[in-house]
């Protein structure tokens, strides 16, 4: 998982809990404060050490953000170790002082997730581990324990995915027969949808025969062909 920690006023705290939630399904593993922390936990040194091992902090900006000393004190902890940063615009409010100079990406108050893919390949972007990031969506994709998992482990991975590893492609190759969530779901089978991701990021072909998936080897010229007479 990458580690983010989401700045986010209490107020707010349901919509930020939301978004995290969307958020691990992209294996982003969110720190969100009010949510978090245990009863019994001092919440100082808990959102200490949420900062302290943050990966990327993502602002949750509302009109009230910039109103509390404890959401700026983070946003400067963040800045302050060269943490990357990524705001997210949710109502009219810009980015308050150091932070005003990067466009936020926008985002609605009422739906914080409605742009999730976006928000999640920023913050890829900032972090800078692609293949961190793809080993943990294929190990979630292969993993999958229900249908509904799997296509939104798909969609998960589609999104994110430019270029598959080998090493990736042997796991969903080798996964894809062994879990019945894979080969029986709807969605992947529906216009070659699975055969047509792997073309894409692999630019090899690929069938699905009998619930096995298999790369289409080129055909081999026959030695009778190649006789001159």
């Amino acid at each position: 998982h990458i580690r983010v920690f989401i700045s986010h006023r209490d107020a707010h705290k349901s919509k930020a809990q939301e978004l995290a939630t969307k958020l691990e399904a992209f294996r982003i593993s969110c720190f969100v404060a009010h949510k978090n922390i245990e009863a019994d936990k001092e919440w100082r040194k808990e959102i200490i050490a949420g900062l302290e091992t943050m990966e990327a902090m993502l602002v949750f900006l509302t009109d009230d953000f910039h109103d509390s000393p404890w959401t700026m004190q983070e946003v400067g902890y963040a800045l302050g170790k060269g943490i990357p940063w990524l705001s997210l615009k949710l109502e009219k409010a810009d980015p308050p002082g150091f932070i005003n100079h990067k466009q936020a990406l926008r985002g609605a108050i009422d739906k914080p997730t409605a742009n999730i893919s976006d928000i999640f390949k920023k913050i890829c972007d900032l972090v800078g581990q692609p293949e961190k990031v793809q080993d943990a969506l294929v190990s979630t994709f292969v993993g999958a324990g229900s249908f509904a998992n799997a296509g939104d482990a798909f969609k998960s991975l589609e999104a994110a995915t430019n270029k598959l590893s080998p090493s990736n492609l042997e796991k969903i190759i080798k996964n894809y027969a062994s879990n019945s969530q894979l080969h029986n779901c709807t969605y992947l089978l529906a216009g070659d949808r699975m055969t047509a991701f792997l073309h894409k990021t692999t630019g090899k072909s690929f069938q699905i025969k009998q619930r096995v998936l298999s790369e289409i080897l080129p055909t081999k010229p026959s030695i009778e062909n190649d006789l001159p007479f």
